[in-house]
């Protein structure tokens, strides 16, 4: 189930920066970066922070430890999900279902990473999805 939640959470997020380029015809790799653009120009700072967090996740899902693994780390205490610690392996050492992805992608990342894009989706276009 952790890398089906995994693979979904990669594949929502990927899909949603489509439907950014698609819609206001920007240049592919630019879409996230309009988006935080706008949210930064209307105030809303929350939720450009919250995205971030799950742009890093995702990133982290994707490539392993890095940049946004590190950005992580920083605020680990404070995050909507949980992560491995720095120099595990593991967050729960001896559960045989674990796998290496360093994110913990349960169905809460998931409806919390969905609701960060539907938030953002209606802050760029203006509609309510």
């Amino acid at each position: 189930m952790q890398w089906e939640r995994a693979i979904f959470a990669i594949g929502m997020f990927s899909l949603f920066e489509a439907v950014i380029q698609n819609e206001i015809k920007v240049e592919k790799g630019s879409a996230f970066k309009e988006l935080k653009q706008k949210l930064e120009k209307n105030n809303k700072i929350v939720l450009l922070e919250n995205f971030e967090l799950f742009y890093y996740a995702i990133n982290v899902l994707k490539h392993g430890k890095g940049a946004s693994y590190t950005k992580l780390l920083e605020k680990r205490n404070s995050l909507p999900f949980k992560i491995t610690p720095a120099n595990s392996s593991f967050r729960n050492e001896g559960d045989v279902s674990e796998i290496e992805t360093l994110i913990y992608v349960d169905d809460k990342f998931l409806e919390s990473c969905l609701e960060v894009i539907c938030q953002c989706y209606e802050e760029l276009f203006g509609i309510t999805s």
